[in-house]
C-alpha cells in the first residue's frame, strides 16, 4: 500500500482542524442551538484533542526528519491513522448532528410539557369559575331568602295593623256600651226616685184613709 506524503496529510489535518475548530467555535463561543448539543459536545472535545495531538506529532516529526534525528522513523503510517480516526469522529459528529432525532424529541416533549401546564391551569380556571357560579347561585338563593322574610315581615306587620284596628274599634264599642250602661244607670236613679215619690205618695194616702 502506497502511504500518502506528509504534505498530504499536513493538508488533511490542516483542513479538519480547520472544521472542527470552525465547529467548536460555533456552538461553544457563539453558543448555537444546534441539534443533539449535549450528546456531540463530548466528542467534539475528543475529536479536538486528537487533531491537537496528531498535528503536534506531525509537526514534531517534521522537525525530526528536517534535523536528521529519527532519519529512519516513517511517521507517515500512525499520522494516516490520526487522520482517519479523525474524519471517522468528524462523520459521527455530523451524524449525531443532522441524523439524530433526540432534537425533534425534545422539542416535542416540552411542547407536551407546556400543554399539559396549560391544560392544568385551563383546569383550575373551570373549577375557579365553577366555584364562582356556585358562589353566585348562593347569594342569589339568600337573596331571595331575605325577600321572603321581608314579605313575611310585611304582612306580620299588616296583620298587626289590622289587628290594631280591630282593638280600637273594639275599644270605642266598649266605650259607647259604657256609655250606653252609664245612661241606664241614670235612668234607673230616676226611675227609682220616682218610685219613691210614688210610695211616699200612696204612704201619705193611706195615712188619711186610717184618719
Amino acid at each position: 500500500m502506497k502511504l500518502p506524503s506528509l504534505d498530504s496529510v499536513t493538508l488533511a489535518i490542516f483542513l479538519l482542524r480547520c472544521v472542527l475548530y470552525a465547529y467548536n467555535y460555533a456552538i461553544i463561543d457563539l453558543g448555537m442551538n444546534l441539534p443533539s448539543l449535549k450528546r456531540t459536545e463530548p466528542w467534539i472535545d475528543v475529536a479536538l484533542t486528537a487533531l491537537r495531538l496528531g498535528f503536534e506529532i506531525h509537526r514534531l516529526g517534521e522537525l525530526f526528519i528536517k534535523d536528521g534525528f529519527l532519519a529512519g522513523l516513517d511517521l507517515r503510517r500512525p499520522l494516516m491513522w490520526c487522520t482517519s480516526a479523525l474524519i471517522c469522529a468528524l462523520v459521527f459528529i455530523l451524524c449525531e448532528l443532522w441524523l439524530s432525532p433526540d432534537n425533534d424529541r425534545a422539542k416535542l416533549n416540552k411542547a407536551l410539557e407546556a400543554n399539559k401546564k396549560l391544560v392544568a391551569a385551563n383546569a383550575g380556571l373551570i373549577l375557579s369559575n365553577d366555584k364562582l357560579i356556585a358562589a353566585t347561585a348562593e347569594l342569589i338563593v339568600s337573596k331571595a331568602d331575605l325577600s321572603a322574610s321581608n314579605n313575611e315581615l310585611i304582612t306580620a306587620n299588616g296583620k298587626l295593623t289590622v289587628s290594631n284596628g280591630d282593638l280600637i274599634a273594639s275599644n270605642s264599642v266598649l266605650i259607647a256600651a259604657n256609655g250606653k250602661l252609664t245612661m241606664s244607670h241614670d235612668d234607673l236613679i230616676a226611675a227609682n226616685a220616682e218610685l219613691v215619690a210614688v210610695n211616699d205618695a200612696l204612704i201619705a194616702s193611706n195615712d188619711g184613709s186610717v184618719l
